[in-house]
């Protein structure tokens, strides 16, 4: 069946991208062809599934971001010159989100802590000396095929910061800083991720472990910048985490190296905003950015710009990181932001707030309140948060509450102001990016995509979207409005109708078709064809086995195309879930920008 020429509609509503549990074997040939490596993980928060209000996820999730904050001082203050000796090195550990994976041939499902401030990666190991309880049965290094025991002159073994040999086999221990620890060997085994299975990633091997903060996961994955963690590990330098809201019951996402890079290259440019990472060399495996400045409302604050500096001694510098929860200001600038708050909002200041944050305000009953807005103004990006990423509402009790705090030796940017954006960290280019996004679950949309006349990528051409309002007509700009409007009014009745008949009490009978709400419809049967994106020679895109509607009785407002390619959530790129690379990089190139 020869593919026609003629125009589609693009419907570009909620663009899906699903990782199935199964992926073809074609997919693990092009990752091991092209030495590649990209997956996508779902994230969920450490209390999922827990019958709490939202109230009391936050209160738990502020107990740990205030424990992870001491660590992360402890950290800063043992580097600092003079008497204090804090021993064996510390370590930020824990976190707020778990991640599901597996180790070993054949592979043993498991959970761990994803933490982007600290680096090794370990797991609980049979034979225990002393392990703490887990839901998963502990790893048994004997039971796989794939394992093996790093010796003591091997690389990594020489990036511990604490370590010592034992029969040629390097043994690790790590010291979290509220005296949880995991003590083992060093090993490599194979990790899957997902479907993507990636050999010879060093971990640690812990036969002695203890510690509060490990209770929900089985180990941790370290996401730091140091040699022994994943990102440096797959030699990708890319990795972003899409964060859903901390009181809501959606999962967040993690794409790894390829995964990130391909997601990143189809945002329009304009809405992202991008600061530079820097490094400290006394903390080398935290995220730092430079904070210049905040405003609330209107207002510049006066806040001098080398609170939020890195000093020689290591200490200050604000940190991003996924692991804290709330964003904690070294304590003057703190106190100027919460004062400029209290003088701004037009509300009564509560004295004795049960929710565990500092400043919280009277919220009148059926009250639709908007604060003031915050930004943080970073190193040539300003970042202007919504209000539910730094006011935390408790309906229960009237209150609405900043989610900012004090600290003493260094700033964290927290995981709430980073909810529902798309955060890209690249080792490359040594930036992150901030891309306003609906983090759902297996769901991420509103990406900044947009329309563009040009649409290029390597040697590849793809088709250009094209307004429907100038395909081959002279009109006005005034003429080119009315008409986009009148569209968008259909539209608007479309979903309207779409919206009311989910919801009826008696379902509605679409038939053996597609119908658009206004009269509009389809029918005919499903079939299976290959398409080709472009037209020009050598410069096509053709993916097999994509299902689409074969339409033999159609009718509707479609006359200036001859049919319509949907991006929603039973689309074209959920129908290619057995290859989602190739997805992924027919988008890279289907909304590649030019300016």
């Amino acid at each position: 069946m020869a593919l026609s020429r003629h125009p589609f509609l693009v419907r570009m509503s909620i663009l899906c991208f699903f990782v199935v549990s199964t992926f073809s074997a074609s997919r693990e040939d092009y990752i091991t062809e092209n030495t590649r490596v990209g997956f996508r993980v779902e994230l969920k928060g450490i209390n999922s599934g827990s019958n709490l209000t939202s109230l009391e996820h936050v209160q738990r999730a502020l107990l740990r971001g205030r424990n992870r904050l001491q660590r992360l001082t402890a950290m800063v203050l043992s580097k600092k010159p003079g008497p204090l000796d804090m021993g064996a090195p510390v370590h930020v550990g824990d976190g707020e989100f778990l991640m599901s994976l597996a180790i070993g041939t054949p592979p043993k499902s498991f959970s761990a802590i994803l933490d982007t401030g600290s680096d090794l990666i370990w797991t609980q190991c049979e034979p225990c000396t002393r392990c703490f309880h887990e839901h998963t049965p502990i790893f048994e290094p004997m039971n796989s095929s794939s394992f093996s025991n790093l010796s003591c002159s091997s690389e990594l073994c020489q990036q511990l910061p604490t370590s010592y040999c034992y029969n040629d086999l390097c043994q690790y221990t790590y010291q979290y800083g509220d005296q949880s620890f995991t003590d083992g060997t060093m090993a490599s085994e194979t990790f899957t991720f997902g479907s993507v299975s990636v050999p010879n990633i060093s971990f640690g091997c812990g036969v002695d472990n203890a510690g509060i903060g490990f209770s929900q996961g089985a180990g941790l994955v370290g996401l730091g910048r140091g040699p022994l963690s994943l990102v440096s590990q797959l030699n990708e330098p890319k990795f972003s985490y899409c964060l859903a809201s901390i009181n809501g019951t959606k999962s967040s996402t993690l794409l790894m190296g390829s995964m990130a890079s391909n997601l990143s290259a189809i945002t329009d440019r304009h809405s992202i905003i991008r600061t530079p990472l820097v490094q400290n060399s006394f903390q080398p495996s935290f995220y730092y950015i430079t904070l210049k400045g905040i405003s609330v409302g209107r207002t510049h604050l006066p806040i001098n710009e080398t609170d939020f500096a890195i000093s020689d001694d290591g200490s200050g510098g604000m940190v991003l990181d996924s692991g804290t929860t709330i964003t904690y200001l070294v304590e003057s600038a703190y106190e100027t932001v919460k004062a400029e708050f209290i003088s701004q909002t037009n509300l009564s200041p509560v004295n004795d707030s049960s929710s565990g944050l500092d400043l919280c305000f009277d919220l009148p009953p059926h009250t639709h309140y908007q604060p003031p807005k915050l930004v943080f103004h970073f190193d040539n990006a300003d970042l202007s948060l919504p209000s539910a990423n730094y006011f935390i509402k408790d309906l229960s009790a009237n209150e609405m509450c900043l989610a900012l705090g004090p600290s003493v030796g260094m700033s964290i940017f927290g995981n709430i102001q980073q909810q529902n954006f798309l955060v890209i960290h690249d080792l490359e280019s040594e930036t992150v990016s901030f891309i306003p996004t609906v983090c759902v679950g297996n769901l991420i949309s509103n990406l900044g995509l947009s329309h563009r006349k040009h649409l290029t990528r390597g040697t590849s051409h793809l088709e250009a979207l094209e307004s429907r309002s100038v395909i081959g007509k002279n009109l006005t700009r005034s003429e080119l409005l009315m008409r986009a409007m009148q569209r968008g009014e259909q539209r608007l009745q479309r979903i309207a109708v779409t919206t009311n008949s989910f919801g009826a009490d008696t379902p509605v009978d679409y038939g053996n078709g597609e119908y658009y709400g206004d009269g509009s419809f389809t029918i005919g049967s499903l079939s299976s064809e290959t398409l080709t994106f472009g037209t020009q020679g050598s410069h096509k895109t053709s993916l097999p086995g994509i299902t689409f509607g074969c339409g033999n009785n159609n009718q509707g407002t479609f006359s200036d195309a001859s049919g319509l390619v949907g991006l929603g959530g039973c689309s074209v790129v959920v129908g290619l879930s057995d290859a989602i690379e190739k997805v992924l990089l027919l988008l890279d190139q289907l909304w590649e920008l030019t300016g």
